[in-house]
């Protein structure tokens, strides 16, 4: 078997644009978004950015209801689970907003926990559980 190699001119402009979308692959590769998911556990108040995938929530101390805000609905990036892990006396709550404001969770202003856990995602307005 004879194995025949073909020289290119580094200067051809095939060659030139094929170098060019190598590296432009290589960047967009870079930049992917990271496959693991991110997980916050919580035992006070905690106003959340929108990169948490889920939020695990220990109420089993608390002498108050914990309050979660979400972040602006466009700031959520991925479906939210927050889930009460240990249970007390209080209450979780999960707001739209820490201000008054139009943006709802199912057209409410907030959603309480006792126990358990909800999903919420966003429509770029508003906050919807499924």
């Amino acid at each position: 078997m004879s194995v025949t190699l073909k020289q290119f001119n580094p200067k051809d402009p095939d060659v030139v644009q094929l170098q060019q979308n190598t590296a432009d692959a290589v960047v967009a590769l870079s930049k992917e978004a990271d496959p693991s998911v991110v997980v916050l556990s919580v035992s006070s108040n905690t106003k959340l950015v929108g990169n948490e995938d889920v939020v695990l929530v220990d109420a089993s101390t608390a002498t108050s209801q914990i309050s979660l805000v979400l972040p602006g609905p466009r700031q959520l990036k991925t479906i939210l689970t927050v889930k009460v892990t240990k249970t007390g006396s209080q209450s979780v709550i999960v707001k739209a907003t820490d201000i008054p404001s139009v943006i709802t969770i199912d057209g409410g202003s907030s959603i309480t926990l006792q126990s358990g856990s909800i999903r919420v995602v966003s429509d770029g307005r508003n906050f919807w559980t499924v």
